[in-house]
């Protein structure tokens, strides 16, 4: 290490330290050996400030390190959550849908330590602790850049000296967390305007050179004009965060300190950092530039600024093959290569800054909903036009942000059945024509942690270039909608189409959501659409005459309302079950069974009483399909009404449901039960003989089968009970 290296080493450990230590005296002699005059140091680096440290008094095992009497204990200032986009093979660049699809993965947070002199250092802990970290940011118990925690920290300042490498900005401290489940600490509560949702935005863009001259080959202008839009580009985040928030928020790059002198281009500041992009790793690279940004500046970041973009050649490190990645609910965003270039990419960063979670789709995958920013869909430098989806614009609306309050509706279907919502619903890229205030979604609550977030995907104007389920109805699943929380696309609807929610609430009774109506013909568009949960009362007669003229001719168009079952009504249809008599001679483990029901009378099948065959934990799904079931042993033309993964006792019953199938009075409907882990049945010679009936229904027996639509391993009889309403 060369002298200056060593210099700003031990500079930089003694102004980090609160108390002065012997080991720190040392340091401070070697110093003034070499003619470095010491008494100034907190002077000229006067914008760092020490961090707290207390003496560990007892040595504490980790699975993978021990601590000794030699560490130090702090208070994070916060901790930050760092969203990342992870390249599957490190590609820099991916240009179309079924490319980022391919390039992509599932990928987690990471955390850091703020530490009380501005830096930040990454948090090292067991899978276990990590793993808690992630459940309680996404869960809203942890505020990423406001609640904070004690770790340990073991800067080992004198082993990297006498090892001859590296410097203090090249060689950032990890901590460590306390062994044992996550404790958090009080929040740390910040004043300044960088996390509102609204207004101006002042925004600077960092170009960064490393040692060897390895920058972006686009100039300053070129960035400037790819952020800002200064040189004509008219496909910026600049131009589609207004075109999302209906001009409520504006990226801007002037701000209140005077630097124009040091930008070389609008909004555009350029670094030379003294470490090499090729050799150094993430850690060490955020660190070299954020301190390079600041000495040029000549003040910490963020400064006067909302969001600060560093845009990288590229990365080629250890733990490196991410597109970007941003600071959640804070400031910093790192691009690397094309992708600083990309809208969409700009507007996903800056969404975490925004405090906006990952949105995954049907897979469950991280970024794999491609009707949301917050997912994984627009990778053009022209591709802009898209906004976010109904869990996120919920989210802001309730912020008090882009979107009415009174325009995302909570809708409590209670617990008990018998409520249903309807009406119209816009989507949000319509906002500004919604003269009759329809809501743009609507959240429905679960009673768990996870809500239910219903929404039009229209597809115009800001949200025109949306690549998945264009002018339909979308349904997500996210957290209480005000904290940040990965979504998850659920299903996605045209007219006519249902989707069921079974046993909702632990009822029993399915939760639909019906669209009666898209019409896109109109402006705004809308979904006409009927959210129902459980038997429903019958529908009001309406009166065959009228003795007089209305006094006001009503020209609003109908407010959608939740509608209570009224007193007079029944509660509930009349409720049966039909237990088959063959139970205490079930004989055969398998597990599925393809079976039909005949209805004597208008039914409602709801739940199956089914047997296990084993103690164990097991998917099980529940197919139907009209009619028998020849045509359909191979999968054909069955639909799922139920799926969900269970404890199972062995020959003991389960309960299945509830979901909803309507069979008319002298119909047939064919079921499908497949047990992962195995059912029992009553075996028999033959399949398609009735073995059970009462008055409303006749049970036949079916076909066994060994797994899902193949290997068919004889005929039995399902045996448990079959649960339906008369209706």
């Amino acid at each position: 290490m060369n002298r200056d290296g060593c210099v700003r080493l031990l500079m930089t450990w003694i102004i980090s330290c609160q108390t002065q230590t012997a080991e720190m005296s040392v340091a401070a002699a070697h110093l003034e050996s070499i003619g470095v005059n010491t008494t100034d140091v907190a002077f000229r680096h006067k914008r760092r400030h020490p961090i707290s440290t207390l003496p560990v008094t007892t040595e504490m095992e980790r699975g993978f390190q021990s601590f000794t009497n030699d560490d130090r204990r702090m208070l994070c200032k916060s901790i930050i959550a760092i969203g990342k986009t992870r390249l599957w093979n490190n590609t820099r660049t991916t240009t179309t849908l079924a490319d980022a699809d391919a390039a992509y993965y599932h990928s987690e947070e990471e955390f850091l330590c703020e530490r009380h002199d501005g830096s930040d250092v990454p948090i090292d802990g067991t899978e276990e602790q990590i793993r808690q970290l992630r459940a309680l940011l996404n869960n809203g118990t942890l505020i990423s850049a406001e609640s904070t925690i004690e770790v340990y920290i073991d800067e080992q300042i004198q082993a990297v000296v006498d090892s001859g490498q590296g410097s203090s900005s090249s060689t950032p401290m990890h901590v460590i967390l306390p062994p044992g489940d996550i404790v958090l600490q009080e929040s740390y509560v910040r004043s300044n305007q960088r996390l509102t949702y609204e207004g101006e935005k002042p925004v600077i863009v960092v170009r960064v050179i490393d040692k060897n001259g390895l920058a972006v080959p686009d100039d300053a202008n070129t960035v400037s004009d790819k952020v800002f839009g200064t040189s004509g580009d008219t496909s910026t985040m600049r131009s589609q965060f207004d075109a999302c928030s209906f001009h409520k928020l504006e990226i801007v790059w002037h701000h209140s300190c005077s630097i124009r002198k040091e930008l070389s281009a609008p909004g555009v500041l350029e670094v030379n950092i003294d470490v090499s992009l090729r050799d150094s790793d993430t850690d060490t690279i955020r660190a070299a530039m954020v301190n390079a940004a600041q000495e040029k500046l000549g003040f910490d970041l963020p400064g006067p600024f909302h969001h600060v973009m560093f845009v990288l050649e590229g990365c080629y490190y250890q733990n490196c093959g991410w597109a970007a990645y941003a600071y959640i609910n804070s400031w910093l965003s790192v691009f690397q290569g094309a992708f600083y270039k990309f809208p969409a990419v700009q507007m996903h960063e800056i969404g975490h800054n925004l405090n906006m979670a990952h949105s995954g789709g049907f897979d469950r995958q991280t970024y794999t909903d491609h009707t949301c920013l917050m997912g994984n869909p627009l990778y053009s430098d022209d591709l802009t036009k898209m906004c976010y989806n109904p869990a996120k614009s919920f989210q802001m609306a309730k912020a008090g942000a882009w979107y009415s309050k009174d325009h995302a509706i909570t809708w409590d279907s209670g617990k008990i059945g018998g409520t249903h919502w309807a009406g119209r619903i816009i989507g949000v890229a319509e906002y500004n024509v919604n003269s009759a205030s329809y809501p743009i979604v609507i959240k429905l609550i679960t009673g768990t942690s996870r809500d239910i977030f219903v929404g039009f995907n229209r597809a115009v104007g800001p949200n025109t270039d949306n690549q998945q389920a264009s002018d339909e109805v979308t349904i997500t699943e996210a957290g209480n909608g005000y904290d940040y929380s990965q979504s998850y696309l659920q299903v996605t609807l045209a007219a006519g189409q249902i989707q069921y929610f079974p046993n909702w609430r632990g009822s029993y009774y399915t939760l639909t959501v019906t669209v009666n109506e898209i019409n896109i013909s109109v402006s705004p568009g809308y979904a006409d659409i009927t959210i129902a949960f459980g038997p429903q009362p019958p529908p009001t007669k309406k009166p065959t005459s009228q003795s007089h003229s209305p006094t006001r001719k009503i020209t609003d168009p109908p407010v959608p309302t939740t509608t209570y079952m009224p007193s007079y009504f029944p509660a509930y249809p009349e409720s049966s079950e039909l237990q088959t008599s063959n139970t205490d001679n079930l004989n055969k483990s398998i597990k599925g069974l393809m079976f039909a029901v005949k209805a004597n009378q208008d039914v409602t099948i709801r739940a199956f009483d089914m047997y296990a065959s084993r103690n164990t934990k097991s998917a099980v799904t529940i197919y139907t399909q009209p009619g028998d079931y020849d045509s359909g042993k191979d999968g054909t033309g069955w639909d799922v009404v139920w799926h969900d993964t269970l404890r199972l006792k062995n020959k003991e019953t389960t309960s299945l449901g509830g979901f909803d199938v309507k069979i008319s009075s002298g119909m047939t409907q064919s079921f499908f039960i497949y047990v992962n882990e195995g059912m029992m049945i009553k075996k028999t010679a033959s399949a398609g003989e009735p073995f059970e009936q009462d008055e409303a229904i006749i049970i036949y027996e079916g076909t066994a089968f060994r797994r899902e639509f193949h290997n068919i391993v004889g005929s039995g009889q399902y045996g448990g009970a079959i649960k339906y309403d008369l209706s």
